[in-house]
């Protein structure tokens, strides 16, 4: 068995197994705390009860939610890795996916794909009472999160179109040391977009955001090939002096 998929079955295998474990547990050590917790808080300066709400209800919680979020983002992870790999094998046998078009497809449908697990997120809080009955409802998060979907969806597609600029993607994801000031400034951009990328992916394991681990290694592979992308020789026009014929 190749590495990869050795890793990716371990992966995969773990958050199962992780959410399996978390099956054994009820949410809460009493069920009715919540309900009760709600009740008692509600009459509370608004910032008060928010903050007396978390450091109650804490006390009432079994290893359920750690274990099942846990696993649940494991399993994103080992999907996320399955398609970074795909995208990686693709990119180097498909010379049509090396255009900025079907790129520019591809990034927005990852972005897309988050949406129905940004309603997955909270719809999956709401229903294990993470927030409290008098507590905003969940539909002032979910569209918050996908209107910065759509804008960080769009920003960002400007800013890979812009370091695109005299940088034609490369047929081999291979890094190479940068040659120009403008090659220099896009390698630091979009390694500091990696390491985001890699502070999102572990924070999203830990919580349990699915759309963010899933999407986030397929991305990771766009941004390698962007960076692998060697500066545009510039054309010369300069013409190569014809030999002298001899006498």
């Amino acid at each position: 068995m190749k590495p990869l998929n050795l890793m990716l079955l371990i992966i995969l295998v773990a958050g199962i197994v992780l959410v399996g474990m978390s099956a054994g547990y009820s949410v809460y050590t009493d069920q009715d705390a919540p309900g009760r917790l709600s009740m008692a808080l509600q009459d509370l300066p608004r910032e008060t009860r928010f903050k007396e709400w978390n450091r109650q209800l804490n006390a009432f919680e079994t290893p359920h939610k750690r274990l099942n979020d846990s696993g649940w983002g494991l399993i994103a992870a080992a999907a996320g890795l399955f398609l970074a790999a795909a995208l990686w094998k693709v990119w180097h046998r498909t010379p049509q996916i090396r255009t900025m078009g079907m790129v520019m497809l591809i990034w927005f449908s990852l972005w897309l794909i988050r949406i129905p697990l940004v309603f997955r997120f909270y719809l999956k809080r709401q229903e294990r009472f993470d927030y409290p009955v008098w507590g905003d409802s969940i539909g002032i998060p979910v569209y918050t999160d996908i209107v910065g979907i759509v804008v960080l969806a769009v920003l960002s597609a400007v800013v890979l179109g812009l370091l695109r600029i005299n940088h034609p993607l490369p047929h081999v994801i291979k890094w190479h040391r940068p040659a120009t000031v403008w090659s220099w400034f896009r390698a630091m951009i979009l390694s500091l977009w990696l390491l985001m990328l890699a502070y999102g992916i572990v924070f999203g394991i830990w919580l349990g955001d699915e759309g963010m681990v899933l999407c986030s290694l397929p991305a990771g592979v766009i941004f390698l090939a962007f960076l692998a992308a060697r500066a545009q020789p510039a054309v010369e026009t300069a013409t190569k002096a014809e030999p002298v014929s001899p006498a």
